[in-house]
């Protein structure tokens, strides 16, 4: 969640072109406000901490007019998500591809469209 994306990140950093955008996949789970408690904290933290690069890049790459977002799709019905998830993989993927398609300022957490506290 963290460490592979964050190295991939800074290796393809030069090929993102001026005006790009750049969209991590976040988690509820991983937002300071709203939900805590004792269930995954590995993954909680790796999110939370993949919300502050999300904020350190944005402001690093502020000046090349690259876009950084990071965005919560919901608990999704997947491999991983299960049957019992709320959100379906559709809905998930038309959220990041209308992120990746719309001007928004840089360096927020977005939830169905709109900012979601961090």
């Amino acid at each position: 969640n963290l460490i592979g994306t964050i190295d991939l990140t800074e290796q393809i950093l030069g090929a993102v072109i001026r005006g790009g955008k750049i969209v991590f996949l976040g988690s509820r789970s991983g937002a300071l406000s709203g939900v805590v408690g004792p269930l995954y904290p590995s993954y909680s933290i790796s999110k939370a901490a993949l919300s502050m690069y999300t904020r350190k890049l944005a402001e690093r790459l502020k000046s090349s007019n690259i876009t950084v977002s990071i965005i919560d799709p919901d608990w999704v019905k997947t491999d991983m998500g299960g049957d019992d998830a709320d959100g379906e993989p559709e809905e998930a993927a038309e959220e990041i591809y209308t992120l990746t398609t719309t001007n928004v300022p840089t360096g927020y957490f977005w939830h169905k469209g709109k900012k979601r506290e961090w």
